[in-house]
């Protein structure tokens, strides 16, 4: 498996640690990317542009949980603090899974929206 780590930001603080996971084989020369390519063009851009793999329909899963370790040090907050996680499973045609995606948001008022 592929896994590409990203972090959004707000305000200059982490908001949201995202976690892609794909497999190798099906998508060839995504690791040549660099991560400046994916300030430049979403993810879903270059799946459906450089793999022709659109997004058909998409599973979430949202739960609250404990930041570990790791994860309190990634989003800049305690252990053990609550966060968001949003698990999501991208299909493509023929009800084709290509994306497990895990997003961890930091609680608070701000809203992120994503249309």
């Amino acid at each position: 498996l592929i896994r590409i780590t990203r972090m959004m930001r707000m305000e200059d603080k982490p908001f949201v640690l995202i976690q892609s996971f794909f497999e190798e084989a099906r998508f060839p020369g995504l690791l040549a990317l660099r991560p400046g390519d994916f300030e430049k063009r979403a993810l879903t851009v270059i799946m459906e542009n450089d793999y022709e793999t659109p997004t058909v329909a998409t599973q979430e899963l949202i739960s609250a949980v404990a930041a570990d370790t790791a994860l309190a040090g990634d989003l800049c907050l305690p252990e053990g603090a609550p966060a968001l996680c949003i698990e999501m499973l991208s299909f493509t045609y023929r009800n084709s899974p290509y994306e497990y995606r895990r997003a961890y948001c930091v609680p608070g008022k701000k809203i992120f929206r994503n249309y």
